[in-house]
């Protein structure tokens, strides 16, 4: 490093600064703006999603079909790593509107705006019929907002049941407790919002069907002992 804080490599030559960059399949930017990140990965799922409709008008593949690999496939691209950051309502909303726009295409409906009788809740519900129209058959074409929160809890059961050296953990909760790790003082401008309080409120309120989650410790050992049980 220069005296003026610029990077070379040992044959003098300067090392490019990049704003942003992918890695294991996630864009890594400086400013960690979550919201561009979603807007990327968005972007790369509507090509697949492209490619998609050339197979199957290739194959004449069926609406249960199409319902099918669309929620494997484009659910799975979309929401790959994003278990490890926290969306806002506006955010996890976003999903699920992007969602939404295939499955109105595939099912061949209209938007509400045109006819108010199809509504979000319509959609997932027919969708859900063609997809698995078996009796007994439990399965769901859920929103992808809720795949993200419950993909949230097992990553969270999964740091807290590893042990005291794990280094996730030990940036996340002291040793042996669902306590979080005290940073200090936030910055002025910092969101409120933060991953562990949110996913633990979702598991304690959502999972445990408890009420009015407020990270106090007898709440925590409730999420702690539940994680180490492994029912999230």
């Amino acid at each position: 490093m220069n005296n003026d804080g610029s990077i070379h490599f040992s044959d003098g030559t300067p090392l490019d600064k990049q704003y942003e960059t992918m890695y294991l399949g996630n864009e890594i930017n400086r400013e960690i703006n979550i919201q561009h990140e979603i807007s990327n990965k968005m972007q790369e799922v509507r090509c697949t999603w492209q490619k998609l409709h050339v197979y199957w008008k290739a194959t004449n593949a069926s609406k249960k079909w199409q319902l099918i690999i669309y929620d494997a496939v484009v659910r799975s691209k979309l929401l790959y790593g994003l278990e490890t950051l926290h969306l806002t309502q506006g955010m996890a909303k976003k999903l699920d509107v992007f969602q939404l726009k295939g499955l109105r295409k595939i099912l061949g409906w209209e938007t509400t705006f045109i006819n108010r009788s199809n509504t979000n809740d319509r959609v997932y519900h027919r969708a859900t019929e063609i997809a698995f129209p078996k009796e007994g058959d439990n399965r769901v074409i859920r929103r992808f907002s809720d795949f993200h929160r419950d993909r949230k809890a097992k990553l969270l059961g999964h740091v807290l049941r590893s042990n005291n050296q794990d280094p996730l953990r030990q940036i996340s909760f002291q040793p042996d407790s669902a306590e979080r790790v005290y940073y200090g003082k936030k910055r002025i401008g910092k969101p409120r919002q933060n991953w562990i309080h949110q996913t633990c409120k979702h598991i304690y309120e959502d999972v445990l069907h408890k009420a009015s989650y407020n990270a106090q410790r007898a709440q925590n050992c409730q999420v702690l002992e539940q994680a180490v049980a492994r029912k999230f």
